[in-house]
């Protein structure tokens, strides 16, 4: 049974005078031209793998480091006069209790904790950043550099090897005035050896050993392909 409609007014509905307002955050992946991510990574696994941060299963009581995705060098990481550092996100999953420490440069030669978490739910963690700590807290012209370095200790009987996941996604900033580089250091993960390619490589055989080790890409401004100079060309014009 249809039930009548009474129609109110006439015509058109007039949304010119309506007014829409959002506020857009920048997430990881917006980056100015003299920003670029930095991922930090490590697996374990018994699965062997090209990857530099996949690794055996850690042993109950033993530390280890996360790895650079670009050069597949383990932690500590050198942030260079003229940058900062920011942390953005992380996110780790394990099959035992993993104890996380952060290190933010030395007193006397000794590394000095900025963190400690412990992780017991045995799931899924992940956290964003909303006012994330990094060197521009305590060195926002970036005028000298710092050392970071980021490990995980299996807190379980030596017996109990852990699996998982766990990596750390922050921002790298170009402050002051050196050069963006063009070539990066990567270490080999079969042999170690420590081999200097163009910055956009990814595969890269080691001139020691033959073997191949795979790193990320990632460039200035976030767009693959392009380098810093055009970028910044392109805001330019």
């Amino acid at each position: 049974m249809a039930i009548p409609i009474t129609p109110r007014g006439s015509g058109k509905p007039d949304w010119t005078q309506e007014t829409s307002r959002g506020v857009v955050l920048a997430g990881a992946g917006v980056l100015t031209a003299n920003e670029k991510l930095v991922i930090w990574y490590k697996c374990l696994s018994a699965t062997v793998s090209a990857y530099p941060w996949v690794e055996a299963p850690l042993a109950g009581g033993a530390t280890t480091h996360l790895v650079d995705m670009e050069t597949g060098i383990a932690l500590p990481y050198v942030v260079p006069v003229g940058y900062t550092l920011q942390g953005l996100s992380s996110f780790f999953s394990f099959d035992r209790r993993i104890r996380h420490q952060a290190f933010l440069d030395t007193l006397f030669g000794v590394p000095q904790l900025l963190s400690q978490i412990l992780s017991e739910t045995l799931g899924i963690n992940y956290q964003q950043e909303i006012m994330s700590i990094g060197t521009n807290f305590f060195d926002p012209l970036a005028l000298v550099p710092h050392v970071i370095d980021i490990t995980g200790t299996n807190l379980e009987a030596a017996a109990n090897t852990a699996t998982g996941t766990g990596y750390m996604i922050l921002k790298l900033t170009k402050v002051g005035s050196p050069p963006w580089p063009k070539v990066k250091t990567v270490q080999c993960k079969w042999c170690k050896t420590l081999n200097v390619v163009d910055q956009k490589e990814s595969v890269v055989t080691c001139q020691s050993c033959g073997k191949v080790t795979i790193v990320a890409h990632l460039p200035w401004g976030g767009i693959v392909g392009l380098q810093p100079e055009d970028v910044e060309h392109k805001e330019e014009t």
